[in-house]
């Protein structure tokens, strides 16, 4: 044992005091840091602030990287939070993460150099070898021949990087089944959070430092504010991301709601895709109402002999229709309307025809222009490139038009082998928790997959991050089938 207990060692007589030193050192270095945080200049006092507070965060990561993992975790929902309560919008708060995230690689590496803790077959598996290609096709972008500046592409790398630390940490992370209920818990309870935030920006309006941010430019402002009413962003970095994490989310917990649990967990996962639901519709974003149906449809598909499935078909079926076509003419309802009716809304029009502009310009350029050409990071980071400005829209499209259609079969490609791994173990695996878990990260998944042929939906955290880890969770989890595991959160 551990800690085990010693009979052998006296009780000291100052063991009262002993207990309180440690204690009483914090306040004390708490003081001096606050005071000197007070007297230094304003970035000098956040670096020594980073300095003391980071500093041990990434020597635990590098020491537990499951801590870091959660951690970089935690901490990206809370990125633009941060930006907007202290009124700085360039604070790099997202460095934050991804020194989390590269130095728990390190200590995952170090790991399996001295003490053999990764199995050495890690990446003998379907997933892996796409993602593989994958990440060198991105790498070969760095000479396309189209670029006309590397800085789109230097900025593209640091993600790359990230990226390659998160699949890489989640293979040694995802062990074992309690810590794939860990992570779920934490992602699912801070999405409930951030439901629950954009919930009170709709009933309480936008606290200052949020209402501040959304009117600081008239960009940001005419995208917010729609029909007489701001689109609520929540905690995260726009209203995009939030309708579409939310979506993914609601998502998820529906289907967990239809797991093997106990009534107070169903309760629990039915409560929080409310929540996220009302969020989503809050947020204004189009996309993420056409993910929910996908989702659900293909939970239907995948479990269509299940009571439970053809309850929850038919009551997501009257809800999708009294939407649709019942008396109600809210802001929200009719938005979410002309997300199934896209030949009425003249936003949709100007995306097809943008579509049709391009699509000489891909099957001309089987490589793409170049990471980082399109959009606005085309005009700051390459502005005399013929795609500088032109804006993609959708996360296929972006892929199409800066790495051809190369690149877009190989991502597609990439997509379709995580989706067929998954749904291949699902029918495979026969307890009842780790078959729901597959499920629910495979439609959840999937929804993704759809929301990309409107928005680019992967890129922003913390959904960006779940998704990625989502790869290595559907490799894994057929390991824990009929194991023997420590007993579940979630019916207990």
């Amino acid at each position: 044992m551990l800690f085990k207990k010693s009979a052998t060692v006296p009780k000291r007589k100052d063991a009262g005091s002993s207990h309180l030193r440690p204690l009483i050192g914090a306040a004390l270095l708490s003081c001096a840091v606050a005071w000197l945080m007070g007297h230094l200049d304003y970035k000098l006092s956040w670096a020594f602030a980073a300095v003391f507070v980071g500093l041990p965060f990434v020597f635990f990561a590098f020491t537990f990287p499951r801590f870091g993992l959660m951690t970089a975790l935690g901490l990206s929902y809370f990125i633009f939070f941060i930006k907007r309560l202290v009124y700085n919008y360039e604070l790099p708060v997202g460095l934050v993460v991804e020194v989390l995230l590269i130095t728990s690689a390190v200590g995952v590496l170090v790991r399996s150099f001295l003490h053999d803790e990764m199995r050495p077959d890690w990446y003998k598996n379907r997933i892996t070898v796409m993602v593989v290609l994958w990440i060198a096709y991105l790498l070969l972008q760095a000479v396309n021949p189209n670029m006309t500046s590397m800085s789109g592409w230097q900025l593209a790398f640091r993600g790359i990087i990230s990226f390659i630390a998160t699949y890489y940490i989640s293979f040694y992370a995802f062990s074992s089944l309690k810590f794939v209920r860990d992570f779920t818990w934490l992602w699912v309870g801070l999405a409930a959070f951030a439901a629950a935030y954009g919930i009170y920006q709709e009933v309480a309006g936008l606290p200052p430092w949020d209402l501040k941010w959304v009117t600081s430019s008239p960009t940001l402002f005419a995208l917010n504010f729609i029909q007489g009413k701001f689109r609520k962003f929540s905690i995260l970095g726009n209203v995009s991301a939030q309708g579409i994490f939310m979506a993914y989310a609601a998502i998820f917990c529906l289907i967990m709601m239809m797991g093997p649990f106990k009534a107070k967990i169903r309760i629990y996962m039915a409560i929080s895709a409310v929540l996220m639901l009302l969020a989503m519709a809050f947020s204004g974003t189009r996309t993420a109402y056409a993910q929910v149906p996908a989702g659900i449809a293909l939970y239907v598909l995948m479990t269509i002999n299940n009571r439970r499935t053809l309850m929850l078909a038919m009551g997501a079926m009257a809800v999708f229709i009294f939407i649709l076509f019942g008396p109600i003419y809210t802001p929200q309802i009719i938005r979410i309307r002309s997300a199934f009716f896209p030949s009425e809304d003249s936003s949709m029009q100007v995306r097809d025809k943008n579509r049709s502009r391009i699509q000489p310009y891909i099957w001309t350029h089987p490589i793409g222009g170049g990471i980082g050409t399109s959009g606005e990071h085309g005009r700051e980071h390459a502005p005399n490139h013929e795609l500088a400005g032109f804006p993609p829209d959708s996360g296929y499209l972006e892929v199409a038009v800066e790495m051809g259609w190369i690149g877009l079969l190989l991502n597609m490609a990439v997509k379709f082998v995580i989706l067929f791994t998954g749904v291949h173990f699902f029918y495979r695996c026969k307890d009842p928790e780790v078959k729901i878990l597959y499920a629910a990260y495979i439609c959840s998944f999937f929804s993704i997959t759809v929301a990309h042929f409107a928005q680019v939906a992967t890129g922003q955290l913390p959904n960006g991050m779940i998704y990625n880890c989502t790869y290595v969770i559907l490799i894994k989890l057929i390991e824990f089938d009929r194991s023997d595991q420590s007993s579940s959160y979630f019916s207990s």
